[in-house]
C-alpha cells in the first residue's frame, strides 16, 4: 500500500485497539454493547424472568444478559441453564460450563453444583487420561463446596461416590 507510513498504521492500529476492539469483545462475550442504563441488575433479573416464564427467550436472554453484566449472579446463573438446556440459544456446554462456574464464583449454590455436574459429564465422556483426573478433582471440588453450603443431592453425590478419604480431606475446602 503506497502512501501510508509507519505512524499512520500506528495511529490506526491504537484507535482499533482503544476504540473498536473492547466494543467488539463486549458483543462476542455478552451478545450486547452496553447494560441499560438506570436499571438494577435485580429489575433485569426479575424482567428476564417475566419473560422467560412466557415463553420468549430472546427478549429473556437479553434481560438476563443485562443482569450478568451488573455482575448478577442468578442472570448468570440462568443464561449457563439456557446455553445447556438450548432455551432461545443454540446448546453449547462450554459457554454453559463458563456461566455457571462465573456464578459459582459469585456464591450461587446451584451454580457450583451445576459446575461439578458438568465437569462430571466431561470426566464421563472424555478419554485422555490427564483430562480425566483434573475433570474428576474439578467435579468433587465444585459439588464438595455446594454440599458444604448445604445442596442435598450435592452431599449425595459426594457420599457415593468419594472414599471417606477425598469426603474429609479431599477437594473443595479451599476459597473461591
Amino acid at each position: 500500500m503506497k502512501g501510508l507510513t509507519k505512524d499512520d498504521i500506528s495511529k490506526a492500529f491504537k484507535h482499533f485497539r482503544k476504540n473498536v476492539w473492547p466494543k467488539f469483545v463486549q458483543i462476542v462475550r455478552f451478545g450486547m454493547i452496553q447494560p441499560e442504563p438506570n436499571i438494577s441488575a435485580y429489575e433485569s433479573c426479575s424482567k428476564g424472568t417475566y419473560h422467560f416464564k412466557k415463553g420468549d427467550y430472546e427478549t429473556a436472554f437479553k434481560w438476563y444478559m443485562n443482569g450478568a453484566m451488573q455482575k448478577d449472579k442468578e442472570s448468570l446463573f440462568v443464561i449457563g441453564k439456557m446455553y445447556h438446556q438450548g432455551y432461545g440459544v443454540s446448546r453449547n456446554s462450554r459457554k454453559a460450563l463458563r456461566y455457571y462456574k462465573w456464578s459459582a464464583r459469585l456464591g450461587h449454590v446451584e451454580g457450583m453444583y451445576q459446575t461439578g455436574i458438568l465437569y462430571k459429564t466431561m470426566y464421563d465422556e472424555d478419554s485422555v487420561i490427564g483430562f480425566m483426573i483434573r475433570s474428576r478433582e474439578k467435579c468433587i471440588m465444585w459439588l464438595s463446596r455446594a454440599a458444604q453450603r448445604g445442596h442435598a443431592s450435592a452431599s449425595a453425590w459426594i457420599y457415593r461416590h468419594t472414599d471417606r478419604a477425598e469426603r474429609i480431606y479431599g477437594y473443595g475446602n479451599d476459597e473461591l
